[in-house]
Order: C-alpha cells, then sequence, then structure tokens
C-alpha cells in the first residue's frame, strides 16, 4: 500500500514492537496472573475476559457486591442444575512452579457434588484450589497454594464451577500470583487478555459507507492500554494524538481522549477513499497504532415516511393502492427510508397479464409465474409504474429484512424425502426468501432467479482449521467461486466463534485489509455471544463495514425443543432474545446489519433439533419466528432466515418457507400455527422415549425398557446435547416364533385430517456394542380402525452410513427411520408395535415415536 504521510512509515514496525512487548511484558512478584481479576464490566452483562461456557443462564455478574469497589459472579440455581462454568483461558504457568489462587467467597443455602475455584490443565485432567466451602458463609478471604501440574499446550484456565447444584456461590476479587522467580519468569497472561489490552482505534458510527457530506463526522471509540506495562497508572490518553489523513488532504493532529473520538472530515461533497489514523505519542513521536479505512461520503436526503405501515418488527409497508380496471399504465410514487430489500406485489387482478416497472427496471414480467418480487434498492424516492391490470387489483410495497435460506437447491440426505428441486423451490422457498447461501441453482433456472434479483452467496470456510493468516484469507477469498463466477454476489464466512479470541483478531485484521475489488457482499456467520469487549467491538465494526457497509452479521440461534411450552418459551427468549441484547449493548448501531439464523434441522437420524418427540416442531419453529417479529428486542433486525433445509424433512421445507413467508413478507404478528391448529405438545401419544418405564403402553409378550448412554446423540445425531433424552428405549425380544407387542390408544384425532406417525428402530445389541451393522429392523406399526394410511407419503429410511455427520456419529449403530402418513377416520385409534418381522435372538429396539398433525400439500 502506498503511503502518502511520513509518519505512517513507521508504523508496522512500531506496532510489531509494541505487540511483542505487551506479550512479553515480565510478571512481578505480587502481580496477578488473571486479568479483570477485580470483575469490572463497564456496563457489560459480563465482567471483560470472563466467559461462561456452560449453564450461562446460572451464572450473573453483580456490580455491587458489598465489597468496596467490587463486583461479584454468581453461580445460582433453584431447581438442581446441571452445571455452570465461567472461566478465563489461555494462561501460561510454568508446570512445577509454587503458585498461590486467593479469592473472596461467599455462599448462600449453596449445594454441589462438585464444585471449586480452580486452576486447571489442558484438558480438565488436573486441577487446584478452593474445593471446600461451608453451605452459608458471609464474605471470606480463602486462599491455597500450589505446585502448577503438567499441561500438553503450556496454557492452563482459571475456573469457578458447580456441578448438580443448589443454592449461590458468589466470587469476588479474583487472584493468581507465581511465587517463584522461575514461575514469574515464565508465566504470561492469557494472550486473549493481552491481545483485548492492545490499543485499538474502532469506528462506531455512522457506517463507513454511509457518512453525511453535510456532517460528515466519524466517531471512533479508543481500547486499550498505550504503555506495554499492564501495571504502569500513566497510561493516559492525553499524552497521545491522534494523527490522521483523509485522502490527498492534509494530515490533522488532534488529542486522543478516551473512549470516544470524532474526526471531522472535508464537507459538502460525495467522496471515496482511504482514512489513514494512527495513535502518537507527544514525548517521543512513537506511532502505537496504524490503521486505514475505507470510507465514504454521501448525500443523505430527508425522506418523510408519511403513510408508512409498520406491520411488525421485519415488514412495513409503505405502498398499498386500488388499481383501476384498465390495461393502461398506471403510475405510483413511494419512499423507500432505508437501504434494503423491497417486497413488490400485484395481488387481485385475476389472470391479466400484468407488468411493474420501478423505474426503469421491469421487476414483474407479464409471463411471471407469481405477480410479485424481491428487490434490493437503495434509500429514496421511486416511481411504479402497472400496465395490463385490466381486472383492477392492489399494488403492494412493502419494507422487508433480508430473509436468508441455507442451501437452495438441494437433495435430501434421507433420499425418500425427494429432491427439493426447481418445483418445491419455486412454490415454497423463492416466494420467502432474497438471500440464497450455498447449494445450487437447478439446471436451466439461473438466469431467471439472477433476472428476479435474489442475492446468492457462496460459503467459504474460516474455521481455525481453513483461517491462517490475513494473507492467506485474503487468497482465498479472492479466488473463491463466490467472487470470481458471475453468479455469486459474494460469499458467507464460516464460522467465527466469540471465544476464539485468535480467531477472530485474524479474521478481523484479514477483512479490515481486505481490498474488494468488486464490492462483493461478505456475510459472517458467527456463534456464542460477545466475551472481550475490545476484540469483539472491533470484529462487529469490521463485519458490518464490509462490502461499503453492506456486511452482515449472522448469528447462528440453532434452538433445541424443551419439555413445555412455558420452559421453551423461556429458552427461546433467554437464547435469541438475550444473543441479540448482548450485541445491541456492545454494538448499538448494529440491528441493521445483524442477522438472527435459527436452525430448521429436524432430518433424524442426520442431525435434527428435535429432542422430545412429544412436540410438534412446527409450532416450536413458529414460536422461534414470531419472537423476532413481535419482541422490541429485534427491532430494526437487518437479516432473518434459516440455516438446515437441507436437513429438513420435507414437510419441514415446506413449512419453514412458510413460516418466512407469513412473518417475513406478509408481517403478520400472529402464529401461523393457530390456521392449522397446531400446538406444542400435539397429546395424541404419551412416553415415546420409553423414559423409564413403559407406561402407558401395553406389553403383550417380552418388552421390557432399557438405555444406553449417548445413543441418541451418536445414532440418531439429536444434535446440541441432549442430556440423557433418547438414551432410553423399548427393547422387543424375540423368542423362536413368538411375537411380542406394544400398543396404545391414540386420541384426540380430528376426522378427515393428516397425521404423520414416525419412529425409530435399531438392535439393541449393537447399540450397547457401538456396532455398525446396519439393516431393516423387524419392528412393523399398524394403526387399527380410525386411520387410513396414505403409502404414496409412507416410507421406511434405512441408514447405510458408515460415516455421520460428526466423528461421534462414525462406525455406531444405525437406525431405521419409519414415516407414515393417515387420515383420521376416527376421533381415536390404536397404534400397535410388533416384532413379528424380527429374527428369533434379536433384542431390537424402539423409540422417537412422534404423531402429529400433518401439513397437507405436494407430498409424492
Amino acid at each position: 500500500m502506498n503511503m502518502k504521510c511520513g509518519f505512517f512509515r513507521q508504523i508496522v514496525a512500531a506496532t510489531a514492537l509494541l505487540t511483542g512487548l505487551c506479550c512479553m511484558a515480565q510478571v512481578k512478584p505480587g502481580d496477578n496472573l488473571l486479568v479483570n481479576g477485580q470483575l469490572e464490566a463497564d456496563q457489560a452483562n459480563m465482567p471483560p475476559f470472563w466467559n461462561p461456557t456452560s449453564g450461562a443462564e446460572h451464572i450473573r455478574y453483580i456490580a455491587n457486591s458489598g465489597l468496596p469497589g467490587l463486583g461479584c459472579l454468581t453461580l445460582s440455581s433453584d431447581d438442581g442444575a446441571k452445571e455452570a462454568v465461567i472461566r478465563q483461558a489461555g494462561l501460561q504457568l510454568v508446570a512445577g512452579e509454587r503458585y498461590r489462587l486467593s479469592a473472596m467467597v461467599r455462599t448462600k443455602d449453596f449445594e454441589s457434588g462438585h464444585y471449586g475455584v480452580i486452576v486447571c490443565n489442558q484438558g480438565w485432567f488436573s486441577s487446584q484450589g478452593i474445593l471446600a466451602v461451608e453451605r452459608t458463609q458471609d464474605w471470606t478471604a480463602m486462599s491455597v497454594e500450589f505446585d502448577a501440574a503438567e499441561s500438553s499446550s503450556g496454557t492452563y484456565a482459571f475456573i469457578v464451577f458447580a456441578i448438580k447444584f443448589k443454592g449461590e456461590l458468589s466470587v469476588a476479587d479474583l487472584r493468581l500470583e507465581a511465587l517463584t522467580k522461575a514461575g514469574q519468569d515464565g508465566s504470561k497472561r492469557s494472550l486473549q487478555a493481552e491481545n483485548a489490552l492492545q490499543p485499538r482505534l474502532v469506528p462506531v458510527e455512522p457506517l463507513l459507507h454511509r457518512i453525511p457530506t453535510d456532517r460528515p463526522e466519524v466517531t471512533f471509540r479508543f481500547f486499550g492500554r498505550l504503555l506495554p506495562n499492564l501495571e504502569a497508572a500513566d497510561n493516559k490518553p492525553e499524552d497521545y494524538d491522534i494523527v490522521w489523513k483523509c485522502g490527498d488532504e492534509p494530515e490533522v493532529v488532534q488529542p486522543l481522549k478516551k473512549p470516544l473520538n470524532v474526526l471531522t472530515l472535508p464537507k459538502n461533497r460525495p467522496w471515496r477513499g482511504k482514512l489513514e489514523t494512527a495513535i502518537r505519542s507527544h514525548a517521543t513521536g512513537e506511532i502505537v497504532l496504524r490503521q486505514v479505512h475505507d470510507v465514504e461520503t454521501i448525500d443523505v436526503r430527508e425522506l418523510n415516511p408519511a403513510g408508512h405501515r409498520r406491520l411488525n418488527n421485519l415488514v412495513t409497508e409503505i405502498l398499498h393502492a386500488d388499481l383501476q380496471a384498465t390495461a393502461e399504465e398506471q403510475r405510483f410514487e413511494f419512499v423507500n427510508v432505508r437501504n434494503g430489500w423491497l417486497y413488490l406485489a400485484v395481488r387481485d387482478a385475476g389472470a391479466a397479464p400484468v407488468e411493474l416497472h420501478l423505474g426503469d427496471d421491469v421487476v414483474i414480467r407479464p409471463d411471471a409465474a407469481w405477480k410479485e418480487t424481491f428487490r434490493e434498492r437503495p434509500e429514496g424516492s421511486y416511481v411504479v409504474a402497472v400496465k395490463g391490470a385490466a381486472n383492477g387489483g392492489q399494488l403492494i410495497v412493502r419494507q422487508i429484512a433480508d430473509i436468508f435460506n441455507y442451501c437452495p437447491g438441494s437433495k435430501s440426505f434421507v433420499g425418500e424425502n425427494g429432491d427439493y428441486d426447481w418445483p418445491i423451490m419455486s412454490k415454497y422457498m423463492l416466494r420467502a426468501v432474497t438471500t440464497l447461501n450455498g447449494g445450487s441453482i437447478p439446471e436451466g433456472h439461473l438466469d431467471e432467479v439472477r433476472d428476479s434479483g435474489y442475492h446468492w452467496l457462496a460459503n467459504i470456510n474460516t474455521t481455525p482449521d481453513f483461517l491462517k493468516d490475513e494473507a492467506n484469507l485474503h487468497n482465498r477469498l479472492l479466488t473463491h467461486n463466490g467472487f470470481t463466477m458471475p453468479c455469486y454476489d459474494g460469499v458467507t464466512c464460516d464460522e467465527l466463534f466469540f471465544w476464539d479470541a485468535s480467531q477472530i483478531i485474524k479474521f478481523t485484521n484479514g477483512i479490515k485489509s481486505f481490498e474488494n475489488p468488486q464490492d462483493r457482499l461478505i456475510y459472517t456467520w458467527v456463534v456464542g455471544k460477545p466475551s472481550t469487549n475490545a476484540i469483539d467491538y472491533e470484529f462487529i465494526s469490521t463485519c458490518i463495514n464490509a462490502s461499503r457497509s453492506r456486511g452482515h452479521l449472522l448469528y447462528e440461534i440453532y434452538c433445541r425443543t424443551k419439555e413445555t411450552e412455558e420452559q421453551a418459551q423461556a429458552y427461546i427468549r433467554n437464547y435469541a432474545q438475550k444473543s441479540a441484547e448482548a450485541m445491541k449493548q456492545l454494538y448499538p448501531n448494529v440491528m441493521g446489519n445483524l442477522g438472527i439464523i435459527f436452525g430448521n434441522f429436524n432430518q433424524i437420524p442426520i442431525i435434527t433439533l428435535i429432542h422430545h418427540p412429544s412436540v410438534d416442531y412446527k409450532y416450536f419453529l413458529d414460536m422461534q419466528l414470531n419472537l423476532v417479529a413481535n419482541d422490541p428486542a429485534f427491532e430494526g433486525l437487518g437479516t432473518v432466515g434459516y440455516w438446515g433445509s437441507y436437513y429438513a424433512d420435507r414437510e419441514l421445507y415446506r413449512w419453514s418457507s412458510m413460516l418466512l413467508r407469513h412473518y417475513c413478507v406478509e408481517g403478520r404478528t400472529d402464529m401461523l400455527s393457530n390456521q392449522y391448529g397446531f400446538r406444542y405438545i400435539s397429546g395424541h401419544i404419551q412416553n415415546g422415549d420409553f423414559a423409564g418405564t413403559l407406561a402407558p403402553w401395553t406389553a403383550n409378550g417380552n418388552v421390557t425398557t432399557d438405555s444406553f448412554d449417548g445413543f441418541a446423540a451418536a445414532s440418531q445425531n439429536r444434535w446440541g446435547g441432549n442430556d440423557g433424552l433418547g438414551d432410553t428405549f423399548a427393547v422387543f425380544t424375540k423368542e423362536g416364533d413368538e411375537t411380542s407387542t406394544l400398543s396404545q390408544q391414540v386420541t384426540g384425532l380430528v376426522p378427515g385430517r393428516l397425521y404423520c406417525l414416525q419412529f425409530c428402530t435399531g438392535d439393541a445389541d449393537d447399540i450397547k456394542a457401538k456396532r455398525l451393522n446396519p439393516r431393516k429392523f423387524g419392528i412393523s406399526a399398524n394403526l387399527g380402525d380410525g386411520a387410513e394410511v396414505d403409502p404414496a407419503c409412507s416410507w421406511i429410511h434405512v441408514d447405510m452410513r458408515k460415516d455421520g455427520r460428526y466423528a461421534y456419529n462414525n462406525n455406531v449403530a444405525r437406525v431405521n427411520l419409519h414415516h407414515i402418513v393417515f387420515k383420521a377416520t376416527a376421533s381415536e385409534t390404536t397404534l400397535t408395535f410388533s416384532n413379528a418381522e424380527a429374527i428369533a435372538g434379536e433384542h431390537l429396539a424402539l423409540n422417537f415415536v412422534m404423531l402429529h398433525p400433518f401439513l397437507d400439500g405436494d407430498e409424492k
């Protein structure tokens, strides 16, 4: 890069030197190896550098602990929580050297079989620390000295945890000190914490490519320390200047402030170029930070949203006009008050060959299958013209969120579902989606998709194994199909993890310095909640300012079912709502560039979010989008959608698209499930996983219950941690020619309605031996009077895979998935399972028995 100003030539070497000094800062006697051991939070939900890695809902931060000037972390549970863990990882200690761990500890009615305030080695094979407290105690100073155990990676973690606990465990003033000279010389603070303390100057507002020409001010937030000694008290921003240069304009020098600094660019002319900034010491002239941003000033018009009608968080109707019954052109004007997606439609026009123009573009042609379209447009005033509306009708224009789906044109991994090809894709997905990710466009339809205005993003792997450094990321982006093939609009970077600071920093630096020659879109998948303010703040700013400030963060919110609707509602709120709020709290301007992406994968045994067969997953999905559409936490959300459509069965593929249409196009606030009579618990049968008992099933012959730890995860891939759910099953033992049965009365059916019965079968001996021996198993189901089975929609999938999606799915017992669609002819029927087709001596397993209303449609 050509530097036009002398001071910038010094920066690379100076910054590298500072980084080295910070990372190698010597530990002195009495130094705390923990960063932020006093648990200061600076308005965050959790103290920076402390990461809840399990049971976050049972960990809370209290700014005023009752100890002077100290906050505290409290682990609490009323009902025997499984676990709660919070940690600071990446500490470098010296094995065999002496250390002191200390903390202020308070408890209230605390009970736990396993807990502590500890230091552990890599893999938690060895730990030392505070392992015993009173059931109830006021703030008590506690400490322990120990010799550090060996650690395979040389790194250690400081952890506060409790397993299967009740009551409260609170900690404050956490310290870890090296007591020997060798320990002090060889110990280092967390690399994540060290990195977070590097000087940063991060753009806050406005978006870097949305700077108004009449008020060209850019606010930067300063993070970090300016001297290498972490304990230094004289890190004073007022001893430093910001030196900045905008294009060919003269260099500007202004005092560095903490935390916010406003840079005023040249006024009253649209401009795009490089904004170079640095932090320079008054005393020495040393440059301690250098960066370059691509910026743009634009004319921002005052737009009047009069007549706009907000339908929900995702949809605002900006034009709804009656069309006269004439084939002549009819023109209308509307105002789009923000950059983004529009939905345009002509409704109630009958079979008339309507044509719709948006400005100079024909966006609906007379031969279009649907008289509607999606188009991305910048803010501004528009003219829309309708031709051929001989029957009259309604013209509708709506401002909508970016509606996302991964992935199009796919084949189901359970072949009996059939291909998700053009007929189903065009009927469902393309009427409810604006941005397609990955997959393929069916042959012969690419031009149609491109002409219709959809975005199509390729997918590039940016996980730690693939993300090496900045140069590697640049090269992979520039040579990727998403940047080289004209059919794509850009890429999604898949995926980043908030808890992996090293990955976040590499990606942030790579995207900041990436020259995007065609301004192609870069969307970034992200997992977890922000945990390190400075690092994550810069990451968020960089991601949303990519692609001329059109970059989006795609937040993965993959919800697992819960036992009751109330538990599910609380869980979704805690997961989705709290994640969005954590992002907004850290970076308030993020919402327009933030995506909430739910999981819609339910295809057992490939991968499924269904952990409870009693739950109608259609209703559960509905709950999630309903929250986003209505809760104020999601107002202004930029993107919403699904990952996993190719892991959804055919019914869920259709239903997912219908939900997106309902909330993101039609702007509804009510649950779509209400129109179909779906409920969270359908209630037609009970105990589909045979958890500890056969009741209320009736057994005839040799039928018992059994279980095997990890079966549901390994063989059925109930994803995301199932805590033993689904590890139980009924076992049918085949003795000679004898047949055993298991039956239950199915109740609450509506005559004339379609239902779907699904269940899994396997070999209990294979399950316990973790033996790969796939085949069709001899358990069948029979529905009695009151049910008419539809053979065309019913099938058995025999899982013949050797390897599954994850390593834990490899070389394990395989299952059969039975899928039976039937029409109820009475309000009740009898469901009977039988092992009549089993081989003598077999012990066959049955579980995941679920029966729910079926979404009628275009099933095979």
